[in-house]
């Protein structure tokens, strides 16, 4: 009785398993590197991923970058070109099916995908990716970026920039949809035009960092969710905040003096570097610290 009770659970977990180990042993990987003009000429990396694991850091050598991939073939449509005349790359990683492929047995190993982009040292370079949904982690510190586009509908969003950036970013654009988001120290990115929108979740935004002298301007949308920016104390801050009757919360803190319809820093008139920010709030709570 009890070997005919065990086979029976042996033929339901295999029932239940047997697509997953079937897309487990389907999985294969994909590196390659690649070597960016050196000069003043820009370095576009054009990254297209769906559902899966995204990790863009910066390289070992001055021109030189990789990629790295890893996904299931019968799943996902995998393209890679780098353009050494005209100093591009496209990865396109993309699921030629939302519902192929998913059930109960450990999704995220046999189903998703994983991308591991690192970026040369010294090249100036436009990062352009869009990512469907997964997990998200970018250590951006160093990397000379001249513009930075981040496009994600939905998952967990990491961006750090631990050092500053060696070229002024003209434009920086972090959208997520849904997911918690998490931005530390922005103030290295060096960016002279943002916008972030943080959708529906929770999301912090720390602007600490060395910022140059002269404006940098930030819009800031949030629709749900909780929220916490931390403003440089360095930096004169001019800033204003809408949001809906009833169902937003302000928690501001007592550095940033109210004038009019803005909030401003008390060095604002004296400061070098000035950071002016428009913040849309949506349902939820913010709280914004000087730190």
């Amino acid at each position: 009785m009890n070997i005919r009770i065990i086979i029976f659970f042996l033929i339901v977990v295999l029932s239940m398993t047997s697509e997953g180990i079937l897309y487990a042993q389907k999985k294969t990987s994909d590196e390659k590197e690649f070597t960016v003009k050196s000069g003043e000429e820009v370095f576009e990396a054009i990254i297209k991923g769906d559902f899966g694991e995204l990790e863009v850091r910066k390289g070992r050598e001055d021109n030189k970058g990789s990629v790295f991939v890893e996904y299931n073939y019968d799943l996902y449509d995998y393209d890679y070109y780098f353009d050494d005349k005209y100093n591009e790359l496209f990865l396109t990683l993309k699921k030629e099916s939302f519902w192929e492929g998913v059930n109960d047995y450990d999704i995220d190993k046999n189903t998703t995908a994983f991308i591991d982009l690192m970026l040369p040292r010294k090249s100036p370079a436009n990062l352009d990716v869009q990512f469907k949904g997964g997990e998200v982690t970018m250590e951006l510190g160093g990397i000379p970026l001249k513009n930075f586009v981040l496009d994600s509908w939905a998952g967990e969003t990491m961006i750090r920039f631990d050092d500053p950036n060696p070229e002024k970013m003209e434009y920086m654009k972090i959208d997520v949809n849904i997911g918690n988001v998490e931005l530390e120290r922005l103030g290295n990115a060096n960016f002279v035009e943002g916008y972030i929108d943080g959708g529906i979740g929770e999301i912090k935004i720390d602007l600490t960092g060395e910022y140059q002298p002269g404006d940098h301007n930030l819009l800031i949308d949030m629709d749900i969710g909780g929220a916490e920016v931390v403003l440089p104390r360095e930096a004169g801050i001019k800033l204003h905040v809408s949001k809906w009757p009833l169902v937003s919360v302000l928690d501001i803190d007592r550095k940033l003096r109210k004038r009019g319809k803005y909030y401003f820093s008390e060095n604002y008139e004296d400061s070098e570097i000035k950071l002016l920010i428009k913040m849309n709030m949506g349902m939820g709570e913010c709280k914004v610290i000087v730190y």
